[in-house]
């Protein structure tokens, strides 16, 4: 269900499951939020805390997320430093060059997979999968045909490409 982001998304929302609730003889509403698993009851507190109520409070708390989620897949004993704009992601690791990728999509293996056309599987497509390995340690690295890079582990894959290095 939609709800337009407003200073007062989470009091609709309260409101459209007080209705609900007559309807359903149900009196206790949960939801989660973005890809979080974990289930908050739908209390007024809750949807006031979690929900972003513009659209600009939206993308900062998605970029937030997002920037977590690839930060903990790259760097579980944060050894890198990762910045994340406009979907480009920075990568300075102690010693080492800074990279720079456009951040295609993140998520499920299989998903990121469909997206794929072919892979390169020339001299120079190794050699970039193999110093990238070196730089991230060990990762399922491949190239794709339209010059991106899919990064896997443990049934989690980013879609990435070269952006300033």
């Amino acid at each position: 269900m939609e709800f337009a982001r407003t200073e007062k998304v989470d009091r609709d929302i309260r409101k459209f499951l007080d209705d609900l609730a007559k309807l359903t003889n149900i009196d206790t509403f949960e939801f989660t939020y973005h890809k979080d698993p974990t289930p908050f009851e739908a209390s007024a507190k809750n949807l006031a805390d979690i929900l972003p109520r513009t659209p600009i409070a939206y993308t900062q708390k998605i970029q937030g997320m997002r920037l977590g989620e690839v930060k903990n897949f790259f760097d579980r004993f944060q050894m890198m430093e990762f910045k994340l704009d406009n979907n480009v992601v920075t990568v300075k690791k102690q010693n080492a060059d800074t990279l720079k990728f456009e951040l295609h999509a993140f998520g499920n293996t299989n998903m990121i997979m469909n997206e794929v056309k072919a892979f390169r599987l020339d001299e120079s497509a190794i050699s970039e999968c193999i110093w990238l390995t070196k730089y991230f340690g060990p990762y399922q690295i491949t190239k794709t045909t339209e010059d991106r890079f899919i990064f896997s582990k443990g049934g989690e894959s980013a879609l990435l490409s070269k952006c300033g290095w």
